[in-house]
């Protein structure tokens, strides 16, 4: 399952959740894998990393950001205030932004623009960094949230996923987080280690059957 969560806490909350409802319905929990969106800047130090984040601010759109968030959250953003989108972004601040500048400028007044630019390149989790930092960001969030892996989305292409293919990938590999060869065969083999079908368990097999028998009925 593709997650898009802001927050490693909403994060947990699904996964926990979901696989609880597949241990009730007879499924082992442990084979529903989860890859939660996330977005990397990367630069080879971390001065580099925050440059670039800044350059991509440049391109923003507080208006098309306000949009985004609207259809997400219900709220609408360009009537209900500084306050109010204050309030919304502490509680979505994963990388601890807003606390970390209130305690260089306490009395600090957020502009409406530096707010929205909290979700300038959407509402997954976005991580700015080194190779290193970034890949301690990783590690630190799949054991506090359980999930597999994650699906990496991009701010521009091809650039995103080349940066961090070329600085980050080795990182992890590094330290074991990810394989440096593939399994043979399908898509679903090289994730379970189980062959290219189903699971006898999955629900999925009932749709499977009823298929092979209408196709010998029409044989």
């Amino acid at each position: 399952m593709f997650l898009n969560t802001p927050t490693a806490q909403a994060t947990k909350f699904i996964i926990q959740d979901i696989r609880e409802r597949a241990e009730r319905q007879g499924r082992d929990p442990s084979k529903v894998l989860f890859f939660p969106k996330l977005t990397p800047i990367v630069g080879r130090t971390q001065a580099e990393a925050e440059a670039r984040f800044e350059d991509f601010l440049r391109y923003s759109s507080t208006e098309g950001i306000f949009a985004l968030l609207g259809a997400w959250s219900g709220i609408d953003f360009v009537t209900a205030g500084d306050d109010k989108l204050l309030e919304f972004v502490e509680k979505r601040d994963n990388r601890g932004l807003i606390e970390s500048l209130r305690r260089t400028d306490p009395n600090k007044k957020w502009s409406v623009d530096e707010l929205a630019n909290f979700f300038a390149f959407g509402t997954s989790s976005l991580t700015i960094g080194s190779p290193e930092r970034i890949a301690d960001a990783m590690e630190a969030f799949i054991e506090e949230t359980g999930a597999d892996g994650f699906n990496i989305g991009h701010i521009i292409q091809p650039g995103t996923v080349e940066s961090f293919v070329d600085l980050v990938v080795p990182e992890l590999q590094k330290r074991g987080l990810t394989q440096k060869e593939y399994a043979e065969g399908t898509y679903r083999n090289k994730l379970f280690g189980e062959g290219p079908h189903l699971r006898e368990d999955h629900p999925g097999q009932l749709h499977a059957h009823t298929s092979k028998k209408e196709a010998n009925a029409h044989g």
